[in-house]
């Protein structure tokens, strides 16, 4: 499915989105389940924060990241 339509319905409030007409394979919480292909869904939990993640996901060559506050090193 195209990021596109992944996020048609999510009010975006600011985005860095080089090209929306991606292929998205897989939707994961898991900062290890991150790889080519995947959207990593960064969300501030009870025991640690996605956001924390992100830089992890960027390594593992993640396609996209929907995140709550975007980070200063974007």
């Amino acid at each position: 499915m195209k990021l596109s339509e992944l996020i048609r319905n999510i009010e975006i409030k600011k985005s860095v989105i080089p090209d929306a007409d991606i292929d998205i394979s897989s939707v994961c919480f898991d900062s290890r389940k991150a790889v080519k292909g995947a959207m990593f869904v960064a969300q501030k939990g009870t025991k640690s924060d996605g956001h924390a993640y992100i830089s992890s996901v960027i390594e593992n060559g993640s396609s996209a990241i929907l995140c709550e506050d975007l980070p200063s090193e974007i």
